[in-house]
């Protein structure tokens, strides 16, 4: 899969990954924020996207993928500064996931929350050798040792 350039754009980046969780965090910068200098609503999408399909990868066999079928999203309070993405797992089936994200900024406060359902594609693409999970290190981060 490689990298994620639109993610690169809002800087995302994964903190954590692994057994069906994620932590993902993207700065407040140029790029994300909207014309009141809060963070946009769809720079808060893509965070949430971003750490919900980390954390469906960290689940998933080798050689699986996983695709964005819906989402909505709940928008709580203004989003400043950094921000972090916490998602999980809810349900992995076998051709569709469920999973939501929480998204805080550093004092804890919620800024928004997501609730996500994926497409999921067995053997979709050549495993990388050694691979446990269908995590992608370019994208992902480490997949982590148990």
């Amino acid at each position: 899969m490689g990298r994620i350039p639109f993610r690169e754009v809002i800087g995302a980046e994964v903190v954590e990954a692994g057994h069906g969780r994620s932590v993902v965090r993207m700065p407040a910068s140029e790029h994300t924020l909207n014309n009141l200098g809060i963070v946009h609503g769809g720079a808060l999408c893509t965070l949430a996207d971003a750490a919900i399909g980390t954390a469906l990868r960290s689940a998933l066999k080798p050689g699986d993928a996983v695709a964005t079928i819906e989402m909505k999203v709940n928008f709580i309070a203004p989003g400043r500064g950094d921000l972090l993405a916490r998602a999980r797992t809810l349900h992995l089936g076998g051709t569709t996931a469920v999973a939501e994200a929480e998204i805080e900024d550093v004092r804890g406060t919620l800024v928004a929350k997501a609730l996500a359902t994926f497409f999921v594609k067995h053997g979709a693409v050549e495993p990388r050798p050694g691979a446990r999970t269908a995590m992608d290190p370019d994208v992902d981060g480490p997949e982590p040792r148990d």
